[in-house]
């Protein structure tokens, strides 16, 4: 008679391994139906979306419209600079001016009190 190593362990370490591949397959099944029902889920729910979006006349004008109110504010915004620059060109020219009058009327009071 032969003496038999590891025959009884090989098969528990077969059987094993082949339960594992049978839990593994069932539990793997069940995860992708849940998770193709999900994805089935989020795409009707991007579709309808889409669907919404093509039935509305207004949704691109909407963004025509949010694009013509940014480029309104920053035209405004040009503006309001350029005009702020202006008046304060025209504050210091009047400033200029100022000096100036008051320059030829101490001119003027200097003339006429040396004169009298």
């Amino acid at each position: 008679m032969g003496i038999r190593y590891g025959v009884g362990p090989v098969r528990a370490i077969g059987k094993r391994q082949s339960d594992l591949k049978k839990s593994f397959k069932l539990a793997f099944r069940s995860l992708l139906t849940t998770c193709s029902s999900q994805v089935g889920v989020a795409l009707d729910t991007v579709e309808q979306l889409v669907g919404d979006q093509s039935l509305d006349p207004m949704f691109s004008e909407r963004t025509n419209v949010m694009d013509a109110v940014y480029g309104l504010s920053t035209a405004k915004k040009t503006e309001i600079n350029y005009l702020r620059g202006l008046l304060e060109r025209a504050g210091e020219h009047n400033r200029l001016i100022q000096a100036r009058v008051e320059l030829l009327g101490n001119m003027t009071q200097e003339v006429s009190g040396t004169t009298c």
